[in-house]
């Protein structure tokens, strides 16, 4: 095989006009991937959201020390109610006889009870 200069050239042309209809192509499969993407994240993101008075349980794992826990512990406690929305995610809750729990409390600890 033969090196030729002519055919060479006209290889690279064509190679240089192709590139922009490459990078088209390649920016479709990047928008259908991340698209992909967005989708199974979304359907695995629970956005949990509750509004004052709501009764919730609140996770365990949150509250306590894993020492504090056994194997056999249950994983939600109390009844207690939403008083006040902080933020997105974000809650003061209650007991139900009205005394304050000292911190606030993330939506991903917190489970709808339904009394």
């Amino acid at each position: 095989m033969q090196y030729d200069g002519g055919t060479n050239s006209t290889c690279l042309w064509m190679h240089l006009d192709m590139l922009e209809e490459t990078r088209n192509e390649i920016e479709i499969m990047v928008e259908a991937r991340n698209q992909v993407v967005a989708r199974y994240y979304n359907s695995h993101n629970n956005n949990k959201q509750f509004r004052p008075s709501d009764s919730v349980l609140r996770s365990t794992k949150g509250s306590r020390p894993p020492i504090e826990r056994g194997k056999m512990a249950p994983a939600l406690e109390g009844s207690y109610q939403v008083s006040k929305v902080i933020r997105f995610n974000a809650y003061k809750l209650v007991e139900l006889d009205g005394k304050e729990i000292p911190r606030t409390w993330n939506a991903k600890h917190l489970k709808k009870f339904y009394v």
